[in-house]
């Protein structure tokens, strides 16, 4: 049931007359809430997930938040896909699956990471591509990263995949969501 209930509170900016309507709002309680929402699904495949917040203080955006919410979920879609692809062909001695958030306030940065089998450096740009996939027929669309990038740019963000951060397979894992251009400073 909270499960539930969190699900819901993350449809709420999603639907109706508030649906593209930018609005001021913490980022923390809004990545939090979306957290939140993932947990029982994190608890049922033993996934961790890790948010931080450096520094502790509370950001303030000023977008809307339902753009917010959507490129996190996306984001957090795709890890839970490659984390439980990647269990079910290597199970055996792998580390514990992990998706890692860090919210670095100040600069308006998010990043998003996973211990998954990462992205090959050649396919950087290439994931962002409407209909783009490298997951096997009937996996996916190819249509969440697409969606995230248009959303971001639409309201001043960007989204980018991190190539000076790779895996122990030296593939890419980790994206990088920069908010700047959207930060509220009047309530920081």
């Amino acid at each position: 049931m909270v499960s539930l209930q969190k699900r819901l509170q993350n449809l709420d900016p999603q639907l109706g007359p508030k649906r593209n309507r930018k609005e001021s709002f913490s980022l923390n309680d809004c990545l939090s809430l979306v957290v939140d929402a993932y947990r029982a699904k994190a608890l049922r495949h033993d996934v961790s997930i890790d948010l931080v917040f450096k520094p502790r203080r509370q950001s303030a955006l000023k977008t809307v938040k339902a753009c917010v919410i959507q490129v996190v979920q996306n984001l957090l879609e795709n890890s839970f896909f490659w984390l439980t692809t990647k269990r079910r062909k290597f199970d055996t001695d792998q580390a514990d699956r992990a998706i890692d958030i860090v919210v670095l306030g100040r600069r308006g940065l998010l990043k998003i990471s996973d211990n998954g089998p990462g992205i090959a450096p050649e396919n950087k740009e290439r994931i962002f591509k409407e209909f783009y996939t490298t997951r096997k027929s009937g996996g996916g669309r190819g249509l969440g990263l697409y969606i995230a990038r248009e959303l971001l740019e639409l309201y001043g963000g960007t989204i980018e995949l991190s190539d000076e951060i790779v895996n122990e397979n030296g593939r890419l894992n980790t994206f990088i969501i920069d908010f700047s251009a959207m930060k509220d400073d009047s309530n920081e």
